[in-house]
């Protein structure tokens, strides 16, 4: 059995307890998540429900029920908790490369999180299905997701889909790419599986399936490294193998254990070399057994099941083919080795060359991390490849009859700057075995990957450079390095990798906005070390954000900064390397001090100044008021210059651990002085001032409190190895409580936000009054406006006023001359009309006149008519009378017919002649009323 570890809710922590895998089984670990408070039972457990290796198979990424992603690291042994989702997960893809995590949850969703950030950055809520499996290719810029409805192909990085398979209808099963990318498998619910061109999605062959009236329920299938062998399986019993030649066919069907039911899940395990090209497959049944079925032979090499685990649910396997990774019904995952799974045989003889191995190798070896794939071993050479730079290494070279000279002129600088803890290795002291323990978490673990399983590589053994134990020797005899050569000695020592693009980068950025105003918190003479201090400072917050929160960076750093001010690249990489190093557990409780490196502290005191330390206690005194100060700030408030550079020529070229010895000497030799401090704030002010002690003394008391202090007490133990900055990139340092920093950077941000909203308030009132002069400028100038437009009125007022007066004079004036004018004219009227009157009258009177001149005339013409008429009847009577007479022969005489006659015409001339007359009276009359 293997070692079993339970997650319980730790964040992180180590993989093996013990520092490596077990060397006497198959199964290397059982990993399982239970409840805190509760039992290992069922109901206590959150289920691990999937789990997928990385591209090198050298990582395990898991998640289990509660939606927490793990990533187990093997080569480091270590855990950690990368991310927690909300919803529950349905499928699950890790890639190495792009270091970020695909998650598929039950809402449909797909998101991509990335492992150092720890939160999403990219998402896609477009699915509209379950998702089944998701597949990078193999550049892993692409991403094949399965659906329930179809198959989408999406870009990595920002998950945008680039096209989609499915058949109306049909639902998918699921999608594989094939043949190095070229193309894409798919499985439809209908039995049809496609082969599609990855390039234009065009359909490139169907697998053929042989006749059948009942469907074979197709779900799963694999395909073998090399891209020539299909293998598929579903509801039926048989496992369908096709080949992908030239030519499409269906080489065999090979039908499952008895009992076995059908396929649930299949996975190509590794293809061996050589002509017969002997496919391995993983198969897993409906009962719960994974069978490892060789494809050529068509038969059943090993099973995996009671009594290794119990039901399987679901499995992985390494894309190697050396580990898989098992996830029982109950929960659990075991990962075993595939090789001692197929070999019982080889797993007998290795367990044997184990165990002479673990009897040859020495107690206290450490195991050296080499670079490159020559440091992955297969585990029965792990032991015999465990080495280090201490005492025992060179102990074991002399075994093998080599000196150390010899041993030490035949190995690089760059070699034996494997970590800066050498430097004291080769000195006065021996390290004791029961530390080199603590050592076993930096070791290079044999879970490594290979091209080809059965090949194994020893890794050469690194030895230790002439010019380190130069350096060393130096610094023992004159307490520190020439001044001259201080910054390219550490350099060296510290190993900086001059990442200049990461650099350019962090540049940038610009200056952070926590250290904008570091000339009014941190005031320095010189502009130009401010300007190279505060762009250091601001890398380091953008590298980390802890470091923006950190209040005694820029007094810890200040001193660095200062050495390497004409190099900023150099001046950042070594506050860098030292946060990582020599601040280990300084932000463990942040931002509370580190109890853990405090309690330290407290146990070193207590051990090596039983008296000075119950002096503290007596006066209520801690670590946190007498050590956490001169810890904090790296010595530079308590040392000049000079006496700073000569201890931290020491503290570099030292375990990490060798500055808390420091600190220590540093109280010692300053005891007489504590001593008689009666108060703490006595104490908090010695801690951050200088104080005239013998930095010689010091450092060389340090030595003698490091080869001194027993292991229970020992911070080697706790403190981790130096580890340099890798090249090419700077790590992600993490090494804090997220929470907390989140939530002083939140409310930091809020607190930013705020004061820009206040700063645009401000702004904005600002803009207000100016606005507001504006408009009273313009309303002074409108009531000016005003005035003299009421001014201009009340003149046009007057003006009017005064014309209306005139006018009204006039009107008064033109009124009386109207009334003199009607006046005169009425009397004109009156004498026309008196005159005409007078005229009618005349004329009336003329008429009336002429009336009665005319009624005279008639009348007198009537008179002279009647006379006329009275005179013809006389003269008829008289002719008359007369011719009756004569007619009677009574006929008088002529002459009185001739009297009468003349009588009568006597009579009209008169009556002619009165009427002649008035005729000419009536004429003379009308023309003078013409007159």
């Amino acid at each position: 059995m293997g070692d079993t570890i339970d997650l319980q809710g730790r964040h992180h922590g180590p993989l093996w307890p013990s520092g490596h895998p077990p060397v006497d089984t198959a199964e290397l670990v059982e990993i399982r998540h239970t409840k805190i408070g509760t039992g290992v039972g069922r109901k206590g457990v959150y289920r691990i429900t999937h789990a997928c290796f990385s591209k090198d198979g050298r990582e395990l990424c898991v998640s289990d029920r509660r939606g927490d992603v793990w990533l187990f690291k093997f080569e480091v042994n270590s855990f950690e908790r990368v991310y927690h989702h909300p919803t529950p997960i349905t499928a699950l893809a890790y890639s190495v490369e792009l270091r970020s995590v695909l998650v598929a949850d039950s809402a449909n969703a797909l998101v991509a999180v990335s492992i150092d950030a720890g939160k999403v950055v990219s998402e896609y809520r477009e699915l509209g299905a379950a998702v089944h499996t998701i597949q990078f290719n193999s550049d892993e810029t692409q991403v094949l997701v399965s659906t329930a409805r179809a198959a989408l192909l999406c870009k990595t990085e920002t998950l945008e889909r680039i096209r989609s398979l499915s058949r109306p209808g049909e639902g998918m099963q699921e999608a594989v790419f094939a043949q190095n990318d070229a193309f894409i498998v798919t499985a439809f619910s209908d039995d049809h599986v496609m082969v599609w061109d990855s390039r234009c999605l065009e359909l490139h062959a169907t697998m053929p399936l042989p006749p059948s009236s009942r469907r074979f329920g197709l779900k799963t299938f694999a395909l073998s490294s090399n891209g020539t062998v299909m293998v598929a399986g579903g509801r039926s019993t048989g496992v369908f193998v096709w080949s992908l030649g030239h030519t499409v066919s269906l080489l065999k069907i090979i039908k499952m254990p008895k009992g076995s039911g059908g396929v649930r899940q299949i996975h190509h395990v590794w293809t061996a070399p050589g002509e017969t090209s002997a496919h391995i497959c993983a198969v897993l049944g409906d009962d719960g057994v994974v069978q490892f079925m060789d494809l050529s032979s068509a038969t059943v090499i090993a099973s995996l099941g009671k009594p290794q685990c119990g039901f399987v649910d679901r499995f992985s396997v390494c894309g190697h083919g050396r580990y898989i990774a098992i996830i029982e019904a109950i929960g659990h995952i075991k990962v075993f080795e595939i090789l001692q799974l197929l070999n019982p045989i080889k797993q007998s003889s290795s367990r044997i060359s184990r165990s002479e191995t673990k009897q040859a190798a020495p107690r206290n070896a450490k195991v050296q991390r080499s670079k490159g794939p020559s440091a992955l071993q297969p585990r029965q050479y792990r032991r015999n490849s465990r080495s280090s730079l201490d005492s025992a290494s060179i102990a074991s070279t002399r075994s093998r009859g080599m000196t150390s000279q010899s041993a030490l002129s035949t190995a690089s600088f760059g070699t034996a700057m494997t970590s800066a803890a050498s430097l004291k290795s080769q000195g006065t002291r021996m390290r004791k075995p029961a530390k080199s323990v603590a050592t076993h978490a930096d070791s290079t673990l044999p879970f490594a990957v290979h091209p080809d399983p059965s090949e194994i590589v020893n890794a050469s053994v690194p030895q230790v450079d002439l010019n380190c134990v130069r350096l060393r020797k130096v610094l023992l005899g004159f307490g520190q390095y020439p001044n001259r050569y201080r910054r390219f000695i550490w350099t060296r020592v510290l190993q900086l990798p001059t990442n200049t693009t990461s650099f350019n980068a962090l540049i940038e950025m610009g200056t952070h906005s926590a250290f904008a105003q570091l000339h009014t918190t941190y005031p320095l003479k010189s502009r130009k070390l401010l300007r190279v201090l505060q762009r250091t400072l601001s890398c380091l917050a953008h590298w980390a954000p802890i470091f923006a929160e950190v209040p005694y960076l820029p007094a810890a750093m200040f001193p660095f900064v200062k050495i390497f001010q004409n190099n900023p690249l150099q001046a950042f990489e070594v506050c860098a390397t030292v946060m990582l190093n020599w601040a280990q557990l300084w932000l463990e409780f942040f931002p509370n001090p580190p109890l853990s490196v405090l309690n330290m502290l407290e146990n070193l005191l207590a051990e090596h100044d039983t008296e000075l330390f119950k002096h503290f206690v007596s006066i209520g005194a801690t670590s946190q008021h007498y050590a956490w100060p001169i810890v904090s700030t790296l010595f530079s408030e308590v040392f000049g210059e000079v006496e700073w550079k000569q201890m931290w020529d020491n503290v570099l070229s030292n375990h990490p651990a060798f500055l808390l010895y420091a600190v220590v000497a540093y109280l010692i030799s300053s005891r007489t002085a504590l001593l008689d401090v009666k108060d703490i704030d006595t104490v908090s002010f010695f801690a951050h001032k200088r104080s005239p002690v013998d930095i010689y003394a010091v450092v060389h008391l340090a030595y003698q409190l490091e080869a001194s202090t027993p292991v229970h007490v020992d911070p080697f133990v706790v403190l981790k190895e130096f580890a340099p900055l890798p090249p090419s990139t700077y790590p992600v340092y993490n090494e804090y409580p997220h929470f907390v920093v989140d939530y002083q950077v939140n409310e930091r941000d809020k607190i930013r936000k705020e004061e820009l909203l206040l700063l645009s308030e401000k702004a904005h009132m600002a803009e207000q009054e100016h606005k507001l002069e504006q408009l009273a400028a313009r309303e002074r100038k409108c009531l000016d406006k005003q005035q003299q437009l009421l001014e201009a009125e009340a003149a046009r007022r007057t003006a009017l006023h005064q014309d209306l007066e005139n006018l009204r004079m006039n009107k008064s004036a033109l009124e009386a001359l109207k009334q003199h004018t009607r006046a005169e004219q009425l009397q004109r009227y009156k004498q026309s009309r008196r005159d005409f009157l007078q005229r009618e009258q005349r004329l009336k009177d003329i008429e009336i006149q002429r009336r009665l001149d005319e009624a005279e005339l008639a009348e007198a013409l009537r008179s002279e008519q009647k006379s006329s008429n009275t005179i013809e009847d006389q003269l008829r009577r008289k002719y008359d009378r007369r011719e009756q007479l004569m007619r009677q022969d009574v006929c008088p005489s002529r002459s009185l017919l001739e009297d009468d006659v003349v009588a009568v015409a006597a009579d009209a001339a008169t009556g002619s002649g009165f009427v002649k007359g008035s005729k000419r009276a009536m004429h003379e009359q009308q023309q003078q009323q013409q007159q």
